[in-house]
């Protein structure tokens, strides 16, 4: 089973969940495999990261907005 990495979308800076060993996300809401340009997240980007900058897709459990 592949843990799920912590990537940042270039583009908006969005933390996601990667899937399946690669640089992809499935956020979506279809499904269906996405390849936007992304990168590895940082710890201090992670640590720094206010709720809204989490997609709440790929991590339904914290607040967005609270």
């Amino acid at each position: 089973m592949t843990i799920p990495r912590i990537v940042r979308a270039v583009s908006t800076g969005k933390l996601h969940r990667s899937y399946d060993g690669a640089n992809v996300t499935r956020c979506n809401g279809s499904g269906q495999i996405r390849f936007p340009r992304i990168i590895d997240a940082t710890a201090r980007e992670i640590e720094r990261a206010s709720n809204e900058r989490f997609c709440r897709k790929c991590f339904p459990h914290i607040n967005v907005g609270a």
